[in-house]
């Protein structure tokens, strides 16, 4: 979008040309949105650059599932509580976990 923008291929709902101050603020956002995705791509080649080759290979492994990006499948290798299932209570009913778990223990 912001090639179009500079170019001055974007228009607004009516075909006209954006206003000067639209036109403006499009290009600063456009710059920060670039600006943000530059610095998301260094964190995240930070990241698995920082995984153990375990859990490389777990992520590499998920990434091959069908419907389970890149992120995704960090997130479902670092964040074990999504991994795990719970076992059942002996009612059948899932135990509950969090706060309300530990208000009923005391």
């Amino acid at each position: 979008m912001g090639a179009q923008l500079k170019r001055g291929e974007l228009k607004d709902y009516q075909g006209g040309a954006l206003s000067e101050p639209l036109h403006e603020r499009l290009l600063r956002e456009s710059e920060r949105l670039a600006q943000v995705e530059a610095q998301l791509k260094c964190v995240e080649q930070a990241l698995a650059e920082r995984l153990s080759p375990e859990a490389q290979r777990r992520v590499e492994a998920l990434g091959q599932a069908q419907g389970v990006g890149p992120v995704g499948a960090r997130r479902l290798v670092l964040e074990p509580v999504l991994a795990q299932f719970r076992q059942p209570a002996p009612s059948g009913r899932l135990r509950r976990s969090g706060a309300s778990a530990l208000r009923q223990r005391e």
